[in-house]
């Protein structure tokens, strides 16, 4: 079978389709919630797939990765836009984010490991990124961790209301002041 039509490969092609309907649904929450979820839970099939039908190739590595940060970027920009008041810090995480992901599959395309999977060079000196790059629990946790995180802020900034001790993420509301935030429950 040919690489690219590998399962988890299809399962890649199905949430980068997803992905690019969050462009014309974003102003709705409930749509870009469910799109959201679903291309994370894809994300945890597909991989399962990749191991169990031993599917693995360099160009799925390359594809899921790069959805993975379609996915990344999308989130980050509705959040930058929907989060006036910090603009400066959602941009400086795309920048950082956009910069993660090439240097992460640059290395694993032309490094040290060259032309191996970027999970499966455990030699690394730091204890975090060795425990992540082991796979397992770890990876799962903290890319999940990401994700949640960044739908938080997202959720946030559609339900500002919320936030009684969370940063206060809208325009209407100043993180710098309880006092307007207290002032302004109903």
């Amino acid at each position: 079978m040919a690489v690219w039509k590998y399962y988890p490969n299809l399962i890649d092609y199905l949430r980068l389709f997803l992905l690019i309907l969050v462009a014309f649904f974003y102003n709705n929450f409930y749509v870009t919630t469910t799109i959201f979820w679903s291309v994370i839970l894809l994300d945890d099939i597909n991989g399962r797939i990749a191991r169990k039908l031993n599917q693995t190739s360099i160009f799925g590595d390359m594809l899921d990765s790069f959805v993975d940060l379609t996915a990344e970027l999308i989130l980050l920009t509705i959040l930058m836009l929907s989060c006036k008041n910090f603009y400066p810090f959602f941009l400086v995480l795309i920048i950082l984010t956009v910069f993660g992901h090439f240097s992460h599959v640059y290395v694993s395309a032309f490094g040290e490991t060259k032309y191996q999977h970027r999970k499966q060079n455990k030699n690394a000196q730091n204890f975090i990124l060795r425990k992540y790059l082991e796979g397992g629990i770890f990876m799962s946790v903290t890319s999940f961790a990401w994700f949640v995180f960044l739908y938080s802020l997202y959720f946030l900034s559609v339900y500002p209301r919320l936030a009684f001790f969370i940063i206060c993420v809208s325009d209407r509301l100043r993180p710098w002041s309880l006092w307007t935030f207290k002032k302004e429950l109903p």
